[in-house]
C-alpha cells in the first residue's frame, strides 16, 4: 500500500486538478453554521463514537462543498442543522447530480462506507485551498478500500479507508461534470 503522499502525488500529475482558495465568504459561512450543527449532533450516537472531532470534521466537509460550488457556479450546499436521516443523500441531489462530495485533510485517505450506493468527489484540503480531485464512481469507491487506512478504531466498525485517489475523473466546470455524470450513467446501466 502506497502512503498518502505518493498516492496524492500521482493523482495530481493525472490532470491538472481544479483549486479553490479559501475565502473570507466560505470562512463566514461555515463559522456559523458550525455552532449550529455541533449542538444537534452531539445528542446522536453516530457522533458520540467521533471522538469530539465534530468542528474539524464539519469544517473540512463544508470547505469542500464550498469549493465546489463555487467550481460549478451553482448553490447546492444545504446550511440548515437536523437530525441526520433527514440529511442521508447525495450533496449534489439538488442540483440535479447524483453525486456526493467526499473532502480529507492533506495527509490523510478519505474515510467512506463499506459500500457505496453511489459516486463521490473527492476533494482534498491543502492548507488554504481546496484541491478537487475528481470523481469517484461507486465501482471506484467500493473496490479500492483499506481498513487499515483509518485511524480510529471506533469509525472502523462502520466505515473503511479510500484509496483510488488516482482513479478519480477530474473535471473543471459544470459541462466536464456533465459529460463525467452522463458516462458513469452508461456504464452503470
Amino acid at each position: 500500500m502506497k502512503n498518502f503522499k505518493d498516492v496524492y502525488t500521482e493523482a495530481l500529475a493525472k490532470s491538472n486538478r481544479p483549486r479553490i482558495k479559501i475565502d473570507d465568504e466560505m470562512r463566514s459561512k461555515v463559522d456559523a453554521y458550525i455552532g449550529a450543527i455541533i449542538e444537534r449532533k452531539k445528542e446522536e450516537k453516530e457522533y458520540q463514537l467521533d471522538g469530539g472531532k465534530l468542528r474539524k470534521r464539519y469544517e473540512t466537509g463544508l470547505f469542500g462543498e464550498l469549493a465546489v460550488e463555487k467550481l460549478l457556479g451553482m448553490s447546492f450546499v444545504d446550511l440548515t442543522a437536523g437530525a441526520t436521516e433527514n440529511y442521508r443523500k447525495s450533496d449534489l441531489k439538488d442540483i440535479g447530480y447524483a453525486i456526493g462530495v467526499k473532502t480529507v485533510e492533506h495527509g490523510k485517505f478519505p474515510i467512506i462506507y463499506r459500500n457505496n450506493f453511489g459516486p463521490e468527489i473527492i476533494a482534498v484540503r491543502d492548507g488554504e485551498e481546496i484541491v478537487i480531485l475528481g470523481v469517484a464512481t461507486r465501482s471506484v469507491l467500493n473496490n479500492m478500500q483499506n481498513d487499515d487506512l483509518v485511524l480510529d478504531p471506533n469509525i472502523k466498525k462502520a466505515k473503511t479507508g479510500f484509496y483510488g485517489l488516482v482513479e478519480t475523473v477530474s473535471f473543471k466546470n459544470k459541462s466536464e461534470l456533465d459529460l463525467v455524470s452522463e458516462c458513469m450513467d452508461l456504464f452503470a446501466a
